[in-house]
């Protein structure tokens, strides 16, 4: 016995244009000051000329690769700020 996963189409399930409209997003612009760069978790690299500076996230411990590089701009669910750079 199959389990069919595949949505029936001839269920007549709700089409695009009748689906309740969804809410705004909460989150929408909180990312803009949860970046690297405010992070107490992002080292800045040296950078060498006509290179768009880098860090490095040391949130978590390396892997075989080394810490993950990350621009500044970057943002992720981990942000802790730090209120030295900001």
């Amino acid at each position: 016995m199959t389990i069919n996963t595949e949505p029936d189409m001839e269920a007549g399930g709700p089409t695009e244009s009748e689906r309740p409209p969804l809410p705004n997003d909460p989150w929408k612009h909180r990312s803009y000051a949860m970046r690297c760069q405010t992070c107490m978790f992002f080292v800045r690299k040296m950078a060498s000329k006509n290179v768009k500076i880098i860090g490095r996230c040391r949130r978590h411990a390396p892997t075989i690769n080394g810490f993950p590089a990350v621009y500044p701009d970057d943002w992720c669910g981990d942000h802790k700020i730090d209120e030295e750079k900001i």
